[in-house]
């Protein structure tokens, strides 16, 4: 099933209140510009949507500027409103754009009038699409002054109520559910008061639509200016939409019951990238620019390098020290011939099956189809079973026809909302590894004693990160949950990708700073674990041991050699080469006389080394 396009509008205020400084959560008016964070956010919204939007389009509308180029503008009304790029995918001329292109305007314009040209952008792209969602979002402070009245805002914010989503950055409480009280508008002129609660009010209005489940607006989003820039800039998953990768009926005995399958999680990938020719110039607007194609021949090993056709070519399996052809049609035969199925094989006690059983890098759910409640049915009393018991379910599970059969275990998931069955593939014998170790227990020197074991588990409870880290509120909280944690190598790709897009000719950029923050240890951990590493540093007294360097290790057989003599003479002094006394049969052999000689045996000296020792009895040669 193909993801369904998704096609916003990004509307951004540039009037003269823009260019005035945000207030610090300390309360001080010396934040950044509106203006500059506004475009911040924008600029982070669009470069997500290159990344991960696949079948996306973005316009871009900006009011408060000098012209104004919109099929509404009439010399009365929707002056200063200017669309600066219509409905298409999203391009790098965006970004630029934004970051280099934007000047602050003096003029005012009316909000709403630019909500509407953004709407009438997204009606008209709709058109041409069968099924589409719509997002439209806005930033302004509300400075301008309105120039309709509230009656004429009604048909508007209906026609809000037909977007898919809506998302207000403006000068709102940080915290979304809360209400602004007196003390919010303090020092803002009243139009720009009346403008934010007429936004407030119309973000009160879509809530209410949101969760009205026949209404087309999914959800509506309300932020300040500070908490959007942070809330843009965090790292943002592919957004991967809910399509069955399987629907097969599990089978318990006689009984069938159908299931849909979606993958629950799988390992994400570094993105790829295509090869270009560097030998021309790369026009972006030619999809087929640059392009080159791979040409793969085989050829024989003789002196005419002769080519083989690849019809003629057969794969061939070592089998010892003869070589066993294998034809196409023995590959296909030799396949095992399956059909699609999930099928029950047994029950067993969860406990049974041990953790590092738990292979694949797909988790599974199984579901009942939407809309068979004979199946929800079946699916809810097996979960349920399962849980009361502590049981989980052996399968036989096949995804297609003729595809590798798999043992897995399908196991209970229980929330308030909904119940499925998870899949794990289990291992077979042949990817079952069985390494042997020398045990630890065994040696009575390696055993820790109750002081070590009391450091060690004290350390253990410190590092414990079920309250690794604290919040914006203070409040503290596990740390490195999978759901928030995003991949380091993914996110500094597409940061490095980022920044060679803008800047072709500068340096990659340092990593960022959440990137850092997944790789390194949590401070407020190793601070409070202070006292505990002191006892396991005294507990475990460590030394340091010295590494030979390269050189050492280069000549590490001459060293063995000489401490080889070195000990033979310590431990052996009377048994000395040069104490014993030549014997006729040495001296002939050492002065090269008679017709009988004997191979001198080598030992650790046989290259060429060799002690000498001048004695009064002539020149001896030490015995290897």
């Amino acid at each position: 099933m193909a993801a369904t396009p998704q096609l916003t509008v990004v509307v951004i205020d540039v009037g003269a209140s823009m260019c005035a400084n945000t207030v610090t959560s300390s309360g001080a008016a010396n934040g950044p510009p509106r203006l500059s964070q506004a475009l911040g956010s924008a600029t982070t919204f669009i470069r997500n949507k290159i990344v991960y939007g696949k079948k996306e389009q973005v316009g871009i509308v900006l009011f408060g500027t000098e012209d104004s180029d919109n099929p509404f503008a009439d010399g009365e009304g929707y002056e200063h409103i200017s669309i600066i790029h219509d409905m298409k995918p999203p391009s790098l001329d965006m970004l630029r754009y934004l970051e280099n292109s934007v000047t602050p305007g003096t003029h005012p314009a009316d909000f709403m009038e630019a909500v509407v040209v953004g709407m009438a952008m997204l009606t008209e792209a709709a058109k041409e699409l069968k099924k589409c969602e719509t997002h439209l979002v806005l930033f302004t402070d509300a400075g301008s002054e309105l120039k309709d009245d509230v009656d004429s805002i009604d048909p508007i914010v209906d026609g809000l109520t037909d977007l898919t989503g809506v998302t207000l950055v403006g000068m709102f409480p940080d915290d979304e559910d809360d209400d602004a009280d007196e003390d919010f508008f303090v020092g803002l002129p009243e139009s720009q008061q009346q403008g934010i609660k007429l936004l407030m009010s119309v973000h009160k209005t879509l809530s209410e639509a949101a969760d009205n489940p026949l209404s087309p607006m999914q959800w509506v989003r309300r932020f300040s200016f500070r908490s959007a820039l942070k809330i843009a800039s965090a790292f943002r998953k592919p957004t991967v939409r809910q399509t069955t990768t399987c629907r097969v009926c599990l089978e318990v005995a006689d009984l069938k019951v159908p299931l849909w399958g979606y993958v629950r999680q799988a390992r994400a990938k570094l993105p790829s990238m295509i090869k270009l020719s560097g030998l021309v110039t790369v026009n972006p607007a030619d999809e087929e620019s640059g392009k080159v194609d791979r040409e793969v021949t085989y050829h024989k090993l003789d002196d005419d390098e002769t080519q083989v056709d690849k019809d003629f070519l057969n794969k061939v399996y070592k089998f010892g020290s003869d070589d066993i052809p294998w034809a196409k049609v023995d590959e296909e035969n030799m396949k095992l011939e399956s059909t699609k199925m999930l099928r029950l094989i047994c029950f067993v006690e969860q406990n049974k099956v041990p953790r590092h059983f738990y292979m694949g890098d797909n988790l599974l759910t199984f579901t009942p189809p939407p809309e068979d409640p004979v199946a929800a049915q079946a699916v809810s009393s097996l979960t349920q079973a399962l849980h009361n018991l502590d049981y989980v379910g052996i399968v036989r599970y096949v995804r297609a026809k003729n595809a590798a059969p798999k043992i897995g275990m399908i196991f209970p998931h229980i929330r308030p909302t909904y119940r499925c069955l998870m899949y794990v593939s289990l291992p077979f014998r042949e990817d079952i590894r069985h390494y042997q170790f020398p045990s630890l227990a065994a040696n009575d020197q390696l055993k820790p004693t109750p002081e070590q074991d009391a450091a060690m588990g004290e350390f253990i409870d410190k590092m414990d990160l079920m309250e690794g880290w604290v919040d914006e509120f203070g409040d503290r909280e596990e740390a490195l949950q999978p759901k928030h944690t995003f991949n380091p190598v993914i996110q500094r790709f597409w940061q490095c990708v980022n920044h060679r897009a803008l800047n072709p000719d500068e340096h990659l950029p340092e990593p960022d700073p959440a990137i850092v923050r997944y790789l390194s240890q949590s401070e407020l951990l190793i601070k409070e674990a202070g006292p505990a590493i002191d006892k396991l540093k005294a507990a475990f007294t460590l030394h340091k041991v010295r590494h030979l360097d390269a050189v050492t290790w280069r000549f590490r057989p001459a060293l063995r050699c000489c401490l080889f003599w070195i000990r033979r003479v310590l431990l052996f002094p009377t048994h000395r080469p040069w104490c014993r006394k030549p014997t006729r049969q040495r001296k002939r052999r050492q002065l090269g006389c008679g017709s009988r000689m004997k191979p001198v045996r080598r030992g650790p000296l046989a290259s060429g080394l060799a002690f000498q020792k001048k004695t009064q009895k002539g020149l001896l040669w030490p015995r290897c």
